[in-house]
């Protein structure tokens, strides 16, 4: 029998479970609600078990509104044209875990992900 996720609920939660994927989506720290990511975990046969992450966030120029009105002008005018020329933009944002109990449910999720595929693996 696999291991029991600690807390899966401290801003993880288990939203799908099938045969070879299961899926755990993560809230962010900062508490937006447009700011978090899902982890899926896969099992394939060519692949074996894998995991990917998709981000979801809310990105905002609020790195430039200390500037002044102009740099958010500038800076909105560049990604837009950046987006329209080349198809692609470049950002980043932090995605926090606040304390050690989300760490924990963070890599709790994860363990159990892996511990339902593995089992499913072998029967």
């Amino acid at each position: 029998m696999g291991t029991k996720c600690p807390d899966i609920s401290k801003n993880v939660m288990l939203t799908y479970e099938g045969e070879d994927l299961v899926l755990y989506r993560a809230q962010c720290g900062c508490g937006h609600e447009r700011c978090n990511h899902t982890l899926a975990l896969a099992c394939t046969d060519d692949m074996g078990v894998n995991l990917s992450v998709d981000a979801y966030m809310s990105l905002d120029d609020h790195l430039v509104l200390e500037k002044g009105r102009l740099a958010k002008l500038w800076f909105r005018i560049k990604c837009a044209t950046k987006a329209l020329f080349i198809g692609r933009i470049s950002l980043e944002r932090e995605f926090i875990f606040q304390d050690e109990k989300s760490i924990r449910a963070y890599i709790g999720a994860l363990e159990q992900g892996m511990e339902k595929l593995k089992e499913r693996q072998a029967a």
